[in-house]
């Protein structure tokens, strides 16, 4: 028997985890714009400091961006791949669980 993905979302109650999920997901945006806001107050004083020019410290500000915009293509590549490899780890030849060792 088929179970229809659509209706089990559709039927299902907003409970703790969900809430959990949603705050989870509000302190990482908040914590993404807080590195940019971040350097955005200290880049004058890098200025100062280093005695460079407000085009030097340019990069700064890009390269965090294109990490963000890497580690999103990336990343999921990469925590596929894991979770495929432990998973194939945990079974024997026969396909059987492995016992837990730890």
């Amino acid at each position: 028997m088929a179970t229809n993905v659509s209706d089990v979302i559709d039927n299902a109650r907003f409970n703790g985890f969900h809430l959990r999920i949603t705050v989870l997901c509000g302190v990482l945006v908040f914590l993404d714009g807080f590195d940019l806001t971040a350097i955005s107050y200290a880049a004058p004083q890098f200025i100062k400091l280093f005695g460079i020019t407000r085009a030097m410290i340019a990069p700064v500000f890009s390269s965090g961006l294109l990490g963000l915009t890497l580690g999103a293509f990336t990343g999921k590549l990469d925590k596929s791949f894991v979770a495929r490899a432990t998973a194939d780890s945990d079974q024997n030849d026969e396909g059987q669980r492995r016992p837990n060792r730890g």
